[in-house]
């Protein structure tokens, strides 16, 4: 068991709404219908140069970006 303090920073914000995450999931259920490689999930990553999340979508190998929606920080 690791005693050690761990201090996280949380120096970004991001405001993720519900009309907005609607859209996204039904984008994600639209891929799942049309790709049967297509994952119910979504992968959200961000970059230390970049004020917006970028969200994506695993399609067997490959990954689709998932970019109807905006999450930016303010």
């Amino acid at each position: 068991m690791n005693n050690r303090k761990e201090e996280f920073k949380m120096t970004r914000s991001f405001t993720l709404y519900r009309d907005q995450l609607k859209k996204l999931l039904a984008q994600v259920e639209k891929n799942v219908e049309k790709n049967p490689l297509a994952t119910d999930g979504i992968t959200i990553m961000i970059s230390d140069n970049d004020r917006c999340l970028k969200v994506f979508q695993k399609v067997g190998h490959d990954w689709i970006y998932l970019d109807q929606e905006e999450f930016c920080e303010w």
